[in-house]
This record gives structure tokens, C-alpha cells and sequence, in this order.
């Protein structure tokens, strides 16, 4: 690797980690929103709808996006169909986990699983193979997730809390390896636009489908658009911009 490539790089590691900083908020203010009696899926639903409503005019603005979108491949729409489901159902079940009683801290350190899932799926439909220094990484990550887990299995809701977490992992892993396949082709802000966009209907149809009330009290609103416009645009958006410079696993690890 050049000396330049390097640079770059270090320089996309150092940005992404920025995005986990403000990643790291969004289980505390999932965790007022529940206190404030706030249903998981709504807060999925208005998360969603909030950054769609941010994106969306900005993506019909740009006329060089606008031609982007409008030269996506029935291939590359299906991916990014998958890539939105997968990321609607991770939202989902960690704030579902949230919601069983899972707390801030539990929640993002079983959160390190997706990168074992995504070595996986990496290697399964990217045939990108991870080197064993990186594996050993990964190792000591899982053995402390599988420590913590552990410790949190004694109740039922307890036990929901953290299988919600897992799988949530498990669709956060299908998600970035699908991103790295659509942005080959596709430029962020499209594809975002569109993420958010499926994203927004499909909890929203959920919500209205299970009967959850999506009234808001003035504070809900508050946090809600913290969580959405500083956390998840960061936090959800770096990492996927980072695919096009890292590997998947790499950036799953940070």
C-alpha cells in the first residue's frame, strides 16, 4: 500500500471513529424516549422520517444525484431494497431492546457482534477474505460480548433484551455488506435518500399495523431530533460513506 493510500486510509479510520463518538448517544436517548412511554416502533418510525425529511429535498436539489438515482439497474434497486429492509430491522430490534430494559451500556457493547457477522457475510458473498491478526481482534471482541451476554440472561425480558440486541447485530452486519455492494454504483446521498425513504414506510406501516399510538409529547420531539439528525446521520451514515476507502470488517470493527 502506497505511502498516500495509508493517509487516506488512517484519515477514513479517524472519521469513522468520530461517527462511533456520535453513535455512542444513540442507546441513552433511545433509553429517554422509552422512560418518556414513547412505543419502540414509533421511535423507529419518527428516527427514519426525520433524517428522510433532512435528505430527500437536498438529493432533489442536486441535479448530478438526481441522474445518479435515475440510472440505478433493477439489480442495484433490489440491493438497496435489502440494504433498507435490513437496515429498518435493525433499528427495530435494538430499539425493541431498549424496550425489553436492555441498558445503554449492555446494548452497544453486544453491538460488537456485527463484526463477526460481517467477517462472515464479507467472506460468504463479497469473498473478502479478513487476516488473522484482524480475526484475533475480532476474537477478543466476541469472548467480551459473550462475557457480558452472559450476565444478563437471568430474566426472561432480560433474555429478549439481549437476543433483540443480537439480531439487531445480525440485519446491522447485512446491512454494511450490502452497502458495500450497492456503492459501488450508487453515490451516498442517493442511496441514503432512498434508505430512509423505505425505511420511513416500512416502520411506519408497522407502527399503524400493531396499533402503537405516534403522538409525541414536546420533549420526545427533542430528542428525537437529536437522535436523528447528529446521531443516526453520523453514526449510520459514516460507516457506509467509509465502504467505498475500507473493508467491511474493518470499518464494523471501529
Amino acid at each position: 500500500m502506497s505511502q498516500n493510500s495509508s493517509r487516506q486510509l488512517l484519515r477514513v479510520y479517524a472519521i469513522c471513529l468520530l461517527g462511533t463518538f456520535a453513535g455512542s448517544f444513540i442507546s441513552p436517548i433511545l433509553r429517554l424516549l422509552v422512560d418518556l412511554g414513547v412505543d419502540s416502533a414509533v421511535i423507529t418510525f419518527y428516527r427514519m422520517l426525520f433524517v428522510c425529511l433532512l435528505l430527500v429535498p437536498l438529493l432533489l436539489s442536486r441535479k448530478e444525484s438526481r441522474q445518479n438515482l435515475r440510472s440505478i439497474s433493477p439489480k442495484v434497486l433490489v440491493g438497496v431494497i435489502a440494504y433498507a429492509l435490513c437496515r429498518c430491522a435493525g433499528l427495530l430490534f435494538w430499539a425493541e431492546a431498549m424496550a425489553k430494559g436492555a441498558s445503554a451500556f449492555v446494548a452497544n457493547t453486544l453491538g460488537n457482534s456485527s463484526a463477526v457477522f460481517v467477517v462472515l457475510f464479507s467472506f460468504l458473498f463479497l469473498k473478502e477474505k479478513t487476516s488473522l491478526r484482524s480475526l484475533a481482534g475480532i476474537g477478543v471482541c466476541l469472548i467480551g460480548v459473550m462475557v457480558i451476554g452472559s450476565d444478563n440472561l437471568g430474566e426472561s425480558s432480560a433474555f429478549l433484551a439481549v437476543l433483540f440486541i443480537l439480531l439487531s447485530s445480525l440485519f446491522n452486519a447485512g446491512n454494511t455488506v450490502l452497502g458495500r455492494a450497492v456503492r459501488r454504483t450508487l453515490d451516498l446521498l442517493p442511496l441514503l435518500a432512498m434508505e430512509y425513504s423505505i425505511g420511513a414506510l416500512c416502520t411506519g406501516i408497522y407502527a399503524a399495523s400493531k396499533g402503537a399510538d405516534f403522538h409525541l409529547p414536546p420533549l420526545a420531539i427533542l430528542y428525537l431530533i437529536l437522535l436523528a439528525w447528529v446521531c443516526t446521520l453520523m453514526a449510520l451514515s459514516i460507516p457506509i460513506w467509509a465502504l467505498r476507502y475500507a473493508r467491511p470488517a474493518s470499518v464494523s470493527v471501529i
